[in-house]
């Protein structure tokens, strides 16, 4: 009699985590289901895109989205109504080293062929960071760098020491928040990949921008 509790106790527990499973995968489905990429993107003759692009896009929104929604936001509503452009050259209006770029009164990021070659599609990320920063109204990046402790006069823009990665972000504290967006991302929604630029400093904490940001984003 014992044993056949024992037996009916174990079932039940191997049938609970079943049903979790295939629960969570129904979940997971449903949330890659409901987005469609070519909603998110702009295709015309100049601004044509490849089947290998689109996916980076389309797993760069998802895991953006999937962030979002585990932050306590709705991910998608939250970054709908921006579309991706493409345009085929080095760099974004031909400008050096502008690989990518979010025009925030047409809606649009800007993408041109070395944003989907460095840095494992990190820039892409970034500015998504830009479109949450600003659909939060700057008050996401108003917190990340309170907590930070950067400079909150009004005529500077010096992020904290130790809270930037790069040094446009050095001194633009929207550049700061965009970048350690997109960490917080990739550092819990990819492969755990740390973006290295020529001048990161050597001693950056890439955790504590990662939970400085997390702290930003949970504190709304």
């Amino acid at each position: 009699m014992k044993l056949n509790r024992q037996v009916k106790t174990f079932v039940f527990m191997v049938l609970i985590l079943i049903s979790f499973m295939v629960n969570e995968h129904h979940s997971a489905r449903a949330f890659n289901d409901s987005l469609d990429i070519e909603e998110w993107i702009v295709e015309s003759e100049e601004s044509h895109w490849s089947a290998a692009e689109l996916a980076v896009v389309e797993e760069t929104l998802l895991n953006t989205a999937q962030a979002l929604d585990d932050a306590g936001y709705d991910g998608l509503s939250l970054l709908s109504g921006y579309h991706f452009r493409r345009q085929h050259q080095e760099f974004v209006d031909d400008i050096d080293g502008r690989i990518a770029l979010v025009r925030h009164q047409q809606q649009e990021i800007i993408l041109a062929d070395t944003a989907f070659l460095r840095l494992q599609g990190y820039y892409i990320y970034h500015e998504l960071g830009h479109v949450v920063d600003k659909r939060l109204e700057r008050k996401l990046g108003e917190r990340f760098h309170a907590l930070a402790g950067s400079a909150v006069h009004a005529d500077s823009q010096l992020t904290a020491d130790g809270f930037w990665l790069n040094e446009h972000a050095r001194t633009d504290q929207q550049e700061a928040t965009a970048d350690a967006f997109a960490l917080w991302v990739v550092l819990n929604y990819t492969d755990n990949y740390k973006p290295v630029f020529w001048n990161t400093p050597y001693a950056v904490s890439y955790e504590m921008i990662v939970e400085t940001m997390d702290r930003a984003l949970g504190e709304f």
